[in-house]
């Protein structure tokens, strides 16, 4: 099984399509490179299916595995939610196809970049069907391990790639992505309407109340982990319970999260409507928008009527394992064993960004690189080794 800090797709910056004054030439580059490809994109769905349409799901690393067919062949897919594109894909320069790249703006915090592309694309998934396009983005540095999960490892299917049926629902309990096109014949037994909003860039919303506070909270199965606030006040006055780290928290289409402080609190009440779940809640101090990810939506099964932008939930037993705060997180990002963040709470002896060179007078090498990670990430206490570091 693939062990990892964390991950969350963000948002693709598809309203680069808008004109916009200032852009840079890379962003305009794109922007006539690519809209000829969305024009000539379309989606359709198999009209006049009264019943469901289920296709399976696996929740495997806490992401939503599906099957699908891309480009005519048969391939398995994650359901990001987060991506306001039909699809989107990361790629190595080794694995890259052959088509120009370009830096375009992301929709974070940091305003980051990525060297992104775009190409036309078919698939098939559950009724929902078209001649499409796909996000490509360049990654430059690639995880070493198998062990550790890689933004390379799955296409992403975004929320609009499925939400042009009436109906979808996230069905948990019974491992099923159903779709269907009449809405007139919705099972709601047991479902609670959500505040919630439906976005023009086609992602979804719903509003929680955290720690006395309602939140819009972007609707992201991308995000492996629970909730996603930006609440500095936390951070300055954190509460019984609350873990304090530093360093990054997610790995993203351009790269690592910011290296800042932020505490995780591991069962913090969480309410939805009536109904309140115990779930893991970063509270960090940069965040584009407030998120929720699989910890937290998988402690219910879903309905979104898309034709009527409304959304439905009914609680159910999460069967993820809890989230487990280790003293470090590491990455093998670029063939180094690097250490990505340190709960300060424990007298970390290694800061953020050490490269870890040795290990009881072992050099790390490509060879070895696998074992020592799975190895450190699974000891809680490092005081035993002798470690021999480098800042980056």
């Amino acid at each position: 099984m693939k062990r990892h800090y964390s991950f969350l797709m963000a948002t693709l910056a598809i309203t680069v399509l808008i004109a916009c004054q200032g852009c840079s030439r890379q962003r305009i580059a794109y922007i006539k490179y690519a809209a000829p490809i969305i024009a000539e994109s379309s989606q359709v769905c198999a009209y006049g299916h009264d019943t469901p349409l289920a296709t399976d799901i696996v929740l495997r690393d806490k992401c939503i595995l599906l099957e699908a067919e891309l480009n005519g062949k048969p391939d398995t897919v994650m359901l990001d939610m987060g991506v306001n594109a039909p699809m989107a894909r990361m790629v190595t320069r080794d694995n890259a196809p052959d088509i120009e790249f370009f830096e375009v703006p992301l929709r974070t915090s940091e305003h980051s970049v990525a060297n992104m592309s775009i190409e036309p694309a078919q698939y098939k998934l559950g009724i929902s069907r078209g001649e499409s396009y796909c996000n490509v983005v360049l990654v430059d540095d690639e995880v070493a391990c198998t062990s550790e999960r890689s933004v390379t490892d799955y296409t992403l299917f975004g929320t609009p790639a499925i939400n042009k049926a009436h109906v979808f629902a996230l069905d948990f309990s019974n491992g099923k992505l159903r779709m269907q096109n009449m809405e007139d014949t919705l099972d709601l037994t047991g479902y609670t309407e959500a505040k919630c909003k439906f976005s023009k860039l086609g992602i979804i919303y719903v509003y929680l109340t955290i720690d006395g506070k309602e939140r819009k909270c972007l609707f992201d199965t991308g995000n492996s982990l629970g909730v996603l606030l930006k609440d500095k006040g936390r951070i300055r006055h954190p509460h019984e319970g609350d873990i304090p780290v530093e360093g990054s928290y997610a790995r993203t289409a351009s790269g690592n999260s910011s290296q800042q402080r932020y505490v995780v609190n591991l069962n913090e009440t969480v309410t939805l409507g009536e109904t309140s779940v115990n779930t893991p809640v970063y509270f960090v101090e940069d965040l584009s928008m407030d998120n929720i990810g699989i910890d937290f939506i998988a402690h219910y099964d879903w309905v979104f009527e898309t034709i009527h932008d409304k959304v439905y939930y009914k609680p159910r037993i999460s069967d993820l394992k809890p989230l487990q705060m280790h003293p470090y997180a590491l990455t093998t990002t670029g063939g180094q064993l690097t250490i990505l963040n340190r709960r300060t709470d424990m007298n970390p002896q290694f800061e953020v960004g050490d490269v870890i060179k040795s290990v009881d007078g072992v050099k790390i090498t490509a060879d070895n690189i696998c074992d020592y990670f799975d190895m450190l990430i699974k000891t809680d206490d490092w005081s035993a080794f002798k470690i021999e570091t480098a800042s980056e």
